[in-house]
């Protein structure tokens, strides 16, 4: 199904459709911060729940001040205290260097939208303005893009070529996805992702998923919550606002390219269990973010991807990210 805003985008070529390379690397000028937002960057809002836990290679002494009650006397300066008669802590600020792991969905479930583009357009374009933004706030980003095939792993890192590797094979695998019979849909992907994620990192990593989250099951949560556990995560659910709307009042006839399927607009009992599985469906994301602490940002295709994560990362982190 590809409603009629984004079919009118695609008739001047593939817009909303597909993604490409150059499209992905034209957003990188393309800015997160809202004016109106709070001024910490970006990494400082997706920086997640233990915010004070050290997680760089070292520390960059910031200031000397006079100790006050509830400093750690470990960070005393006694030559400077002996010399002022007055005790002195150094205070340091923490050197970042966290590797970031953009996962990124390019599944044949994927590949729909009723509205401006496909979710698995805006996944990739999602990824690419994170992996941006993250760049130039010093972080290693690294990837794990996968589809109903098999996943491709890249370690964090900070060379420029290497990003551009990974947005190749994002757009490699946006460009595969076909509405056609010939590839079948695979939802166990997604727990290999995951179960890969634990096999390859180590601890202390910022792990953002950008998925529909098709598959996600109580396995799902077992691995969610066990990776919750050494890192920090982030859910960037990719939502399209027609799905689970049943069609208005006629007959229509649906089809994969090979099968079709007659339906009915009246059929009022089939148009609610739809809502209800769609519903179903979002509430699992959100019990990771009420018993798991993994925050849900959502992200619609019917919106510009860049827009919605500047409203998403302008609101309050003691809300979204730092109380969880």
């Amino acid at each position: 199904m590809f409603g009629k805003r984004a079919a009118a985008s695609a008739s001047a070529g593939t817009a909303g459709v597909y993604t490409s390379l150059a499209d992905l690397v034209a957003l990188e000028h393309r800015s997160l911060t809202s004016a109106a937002g709070p001024r910490q960057p970006l990494a400082s809002l997706l920086a997640g729940r233990h915010g004070s836990r050290m997680r760089g290679r070292g520390l960059d002494f910031l200031e000397m001040r006079h100790y006050l009650p509830g400093d750690d006397v470990r960070a005393i300066d006694w030559r400077v205290s002996a010399r002022t008669g007055r005790p002195h802590v150094r205070v340091y600020a923490e050197e970042r260097d966290r590797p970031v792991v953009l996962v990124v969905d390019q599944r044949r479930n994927m590949f729909f939208a009723t509205r401006r583009a496909m979710k698995s357009v805006v996944a990739a374009e999602a990824a690419a303005l994170l992996g941006w933004a993250l760049r130039r706030g010093g972080d290693r980003v690294g990837a794990l893009v996968f589809d109903d095939r098999d996943l491709a792993y890249f370690p964090p890192h900070r060379g420029r070529a290497g990003w551009l590797r990974i947005l190749g094979e994002i757009v490699r695998r946006n460009q595969a996805l076909s509405a056609g019979p010939s590839r079948q849909e695979a939802p166990a992907m997604l727990n290999a992702a995951l179960a890969r994620l634990l096999q390859t990192l180590s601890h202390d990593h910022l792990i953002v998923l950008l998925s529909d989250f098709a598959g996600v099951g109580e396995e799902s949560r077992a691995l969610v919550a066990q990776l919750a556990r050494r890192h920090e995560l982030l859910a960037l659910p990719v939502w399209d606002p027609g799905a689970g709307q049943w069609p208005e009042r006629g007959q229509y006839v649906v089809s994969d390219g090979a099968l079709q399927l007659a339906l009915s607009g009246d059929d009022a009992a089939q148009g609610q269990r739809l809502a209800d599985l769609a519903a179903a469906h979002r509430r699992e994301i959100q019990r990771w973010r009420e018993e798991l602490a993994v925050p849900a940002l959502p992200l619609t295709t019917a919106e510009d991807v860049a827009a919605q994560l500047r409203r998403a990362l302008a609101v309050d982190p003691g809300r979204q990210v730092r109380e969880r």
